[in-house]
């Protein structure tokens, strides 16, 4: 069981720390700092989360594989202080009970996530106020948690 979860692990690091892994996070995308302003709060807050995940995962397989040892990634503090930010509690309950690939399935929910609130606020259903609450109160969850390693 432990070479084939090394296995499962192995290819999902491989995702992360490369270039595909540089897409998923991120990392090397600028026009998401350009468009802040126009996006509003929330929808940069899910999309900084988006990123602050995936490089969480990451840093968890490096820590994994540097001690060539082998725990549950979805478990970890840290992560699940990330994710409460954007994704209630019942969402993330039915993410870590699924038989499905959860990796798969966080970045959809994640996504989806941020899908819905562009489309509601290109059809203009959410108003500017709205979106400045969720930002606010995002930013004191933020501010309110302990600084972890």
């Amino acid at each position: 069981m432990k070479y084939y979860l090394s296995i499962l692990y192995y290819k999902l690091f491989l995702t992360l720390l490369t270039d595909s892994g540089i897409e998923i996070t991120g990392a090397n995308d600028h026009s998401a700092e350009e468009a802040r302003l126009f996006a509003g709060n929330y929808l940069y807050a899910i999309y900084f989360v988006y990123r602050a995940v995936f490089g969480r995962i990451a840093h968890l397989f490096m820590v994994m594989k540097n001690n060539n040892e082998y725990f549950s990634w979805i478990n970890d503090s840290g992560l699940n202080s990330i994710i409460s930010q954007i994704i209630d509690t019942n969402e993330w309950k039915s993410i870590k009970d699924a038989k499905a690939p959860r990796f798969s399935l966080l970045r959809k929910t994640i996504e989806n996530k941020y899908l819905d609130h562009a489309s509601k606020i290109l059809s203009g259903e959410l108003s500017t106020n709205d979106d400045i609450q969720q930002g606010l109160n995002i930013l004191k969850k933020i501010n309110s948690l302990p600084l972890e390693n």
